[in-house]
């Protein structure tokens, strides 16, 4: 009888893992569906965006263009006038920060 209810118990946790599996195997497919459908509308969620982002903002294409390229010459303005030697690396700045901290302690 021992050996019955042991083969029972194998069975019913066998059973149960694969009643597991097949549920998560139906959410996978689930997921895999609703990513093929975004996938296949990705033209459409993105016009979407935009068209609210333009309803939100009051910004039109042309002023989005004119508001990246300032952007764009501002980074690069900051990336050549920059001195790159005379600025610290992270350790060098960490402590720095860390004397600091000490000395606004002190104070």
């Amino acid at each position: 009888m021992k050996k019955y209810d042991l083969l029972k118990t194998q069975l019913d946790e066998t059973v149960t893992g694969a009643k597991t599996d097949i549920a998560h195997l139906h959410t996978m497919a689930d997921e895999a569906e609703r990513i093929s459908k975004t996938a296949r509308d990705v033209h459409i969620i993105i016009t979407d965006i935009d068209r609210q982002f333009e309803e939100k903002t009051k910004l039109t294409k042309i002023d989005m263009a004119f508001l990246f390229l300032a952007v764009a010459l501002q980074v690069a303005r900051q990336y050549f006038f920059t001195n790159f030697k005379a600025r610290l690396d992270h350790l060098k700045a960490a402590e720095l920060a860390k004397n600091k901290k000490i000395l606004f302690l002190i104070q």
